[in-house]
């Protein structure tokens, strides 16, 4: 897209396309801008209008790599950089495409490795928790806040449902009012629900059938115990494989 392109054009296009973010070029097809779903929550916290243009809204701190960089560099340097996107160009200017976690996490599946761990693992136990009854202009806020791609909603422990960042970006480009209503008002990503004994490698393929980024952890009785999301397989994928290459190495070395 071109910079002077509405934002309501830009996130039309993510919903119609079921993408997670657009990149802006100039003229000669170089990246300068980016603009992605996790963006909608500080749009709506800031109350931008969606008449604004892109280069008014959009990010200019891109990560790009060039598209001949081997797989595991490139997760290395999404990982210490803390982007979620990787901009990927050709001869340093021209712009080629984008790499998220969904991509490495494709490209990256030892399944040996992830059969071995279980999601008690890797899961996060730091959580973003609302009620159902919560507002959903707070639960923006708090997302936006605390840096969070979702809220679980509870009723008294037991998780009912999810609201993620991409639910709140189609909420945003469908026209839809985010005062005076609810986070159950909101149409959401479906919930699906594990146990901390599932392999990573059930979790995974589960994410990958359901096209989501996170499964909730509950216990015996049906209470909330954690989350696991693709960031925390593929950083528990990617850790083994290069506990894998060292052991290989003291291997080949010691004979």
């Amino acid at each position: 897209l071109k910079d002077d392109t509405k934002l309501q054009a830009a996130f039309d296009i993510m919903l119609e396309k079921s993408v997670s973010s657009v990149v802006v070029t100039d003229d000669n097809s170089k990246p300068i801008g980016i603009l992605t779903e996790h963006d909608a929550l500080q749009i709506l916290t800031k109350g931008i209008t969606k008449e604004s243009l892109l280069r008014d809204v959009m990010s200019k701190n891109l990560y790009c790599v060039e598209d001949g960089m081997n797989i595991h560099d490139a997760y290395l340097a999404m990982e210490k950089s803390g982007f979620r996107h990787l901009v990927v160009v050709k001869d340093t200017n021209t712009y080629l495409g984008v790499v998220t976690e969904g991509d490495f996490l494709r490209h990256m599946d030892f399944e040996d490795i992830a059969k071995l761990k279980s999601i008690e693992d890797v899961m996060s136990n730091s959580l973003l928790t609302v009620e159902k009854e919560s507002p959903l202009e707070l639960t923006v806020s708090l997302m936006n806040n605390g840096k969070n791609d979702y809220a679980i909603i509870l009723n008294n422990c037991v998780p009912i449902g999810i609201v993620t960042e991409r639910d709140i970006a189609r909420h945003f480009a469908r026209n839809k009012q985010v005062k005076n209503i609810t986070v159950s008002d909101i149409e959401q990503t479906p919930l699906h629900l594990v146990k901390k004994t599932t392999n990573i490698q059930t979790a995974s393929a589960l994410m990958k059938k359901h096209g989501i980024h996170q499964l909730v952890v509950v216990n015996n009785e049906g209470h909330l115990a954690g989350l696991i999301t693709r960031h925390d397989i593929l950083k528990a994928i990617h850790g083994s494989y290069f506990d894998f290459l060292l052991q290989t190495i003291e291997s080949k070395t010691q004979n």
